[in-house]
């Protein structure tokens, strides 16, 4: 295996180390102690433009956010999305049916190691559904929080684990059919490399 670790982490080199005893490690950086500083140097004298962030002044940039602290070490990824529309039947002028006017979903994971935590929160608004007379029948906005967490175990093998509707709301997606209430569910996923 072949690794960018650089001089000055020394540290985190040796904690790998010890947990992949028996695999053969190439340091190619390392073994010519070159540092962040040589590195950034070779890259500019190559011509090549540096990223963005370290020529902002930051001191990484391999991720959009990186949380350093004592042997914790990881990245944390998230965003939100707002839709706003007016889903209307061109013919007739009505809403379409079960679609939301407004539509809100936030969700935020944390990665470190083999451990990846995360959640999100959806906020959907009231929807309509119509009978077979034509007549529009309001369902209720709703709101849901889900969790996660995968351990990676090896390379192929994964222990998950997922909680969704932990608040345990009661909604409806049709009218008169409820959505599952709280459910936890764990298991192992294999994905062949």
């Amino acid at each position: 295996m072949m690794f960018g670790y650089i001089a000055e982490e020394a540290d985190r080199l040796d904690d790998f180390r010890e947990r992949n005893t028996g695999r053969e490690i190439i340091l190619p950086l390392v073994d010519r102690v070159l540092g962040k500083g040589n590195c950034k140097a070779m890259v500019e004298r190559a011509g090549i433009l540096l990223p963005m962030q370290f020529r902002r002044g930051y001191d990484k940039a391999n991720c959009k956010c990186c949380i350093k602290g004592g042997e914790a070490y990881g990245s944390l990824v998230g965003g939100v999305s707002l839709d706003l529309q007016q889903a209307r039947d061109d013919a007739t002028g009505k809403r379409l049916a079960y679609r939301a006017e407004q539509q809100f979903k936030a969700h935020l994971a944390y990665s470190t190691g083999a451990l990846k935590v995360g959640g999100e929160w959806q906020l959907v608004g009231a929807r309509y559904s119509y009978d077979y007379a034509g007549n529009a029948r309001l369902l209720d906005r709703y709101s849901r929080i889900n969790v996660s967490a995968d351990y990676r175990l090896d390379r192929e093998w994964t222990l998950f684990a997922r909680a969704n509707n932990v608040s345990d709301k009661k909604y409806e997606l049709v009218r008169n059919y409820a959505a599952p209430r709280a459910s936890f569910f764990v298991g192992v996923r294999y994905q062949q490399k």
